[in-house]
């Protein structure tokens, strides 16, 4: 567990895991060059963003930026198990309340 972006970034070139959650907030207003820099900075990682928006329009922004799921937080008691088999598998992940509208699902 790290609290901020830049630990993140180094805990995540350092250990390189198969699996990278993140909380949307470390994005700031960037999110696609957040995911950039979390893919540029472990190579062949997986990357689930965590968020309390359950808009669809954030998680296609997720999706769009590069990202393997989306996972809102009120879901994680229901959904972190099937998000985290599901983008190892190499599957996109979209939490269900974002569901509606993202093109992942369309």
């Amino acid at each position: 567990m790290v609290a901020d972006e830049s630990s993140l970034l180094e805990t995540a070139e350092r250990v390189r895991p198969a699996l990278l959650m993140a909380d949307l907030t470390l994005a700031k207003k960037d999110v696609a060059r957040f995911i950039s820099r979390l893919k540029e900075s472990s190579p062949g990682s997986k990357v689930i963003i965590l968020s309390v928006h359950d808009e669809p329009t954030v998680a296609q922004a997720v999706l769009d930026a590069g990202a393997d799921g989306f996972l809102v937080k009120c879901r994680i008691s229901s959904e972190l198990v099937p998000a985290v088999d599901a983008v190892l598998r190499g599957e996109h992940f979209v939490s269900s309340k974002s569901r509606r509208e993202t093109r992942s699902e369309a």
